[in-house]
């Protein structure tokens, strides 16, 4: 679906995407590559997330006591 709007979008100006391929992102610069410290900061806080999912505090609340079934 996202190839095809962008193969249908190719010669669009970003001007003219509609509201929907602009919240997701896709159209004429949809697949443009990452700038480094975007993806260092998308490396940190997925990090930084994991740790916190690893805490005995937070890893008591996913356990088997706590499973509604």
């Amino acid at each position: 679906v996202f190839g095809g709007v962008t193969l249908a979008d190719k010669d669009k100006m970003p001007s003219e995407k509609t509201a929907l391929e602009s919240f997701f992102g896709i159209g004429t610069e949809g697949f443009r590559p990452k700038y480094r410290s975007d993806a260092v900061g998308d490396l940190v806080g997925g990090m930084i997330f994991g740790f916190i999912l690893l805490l005995p505090e937070v890893r008591v609340l996913y356990s088997p006591a706590f499973m509604p079934f």
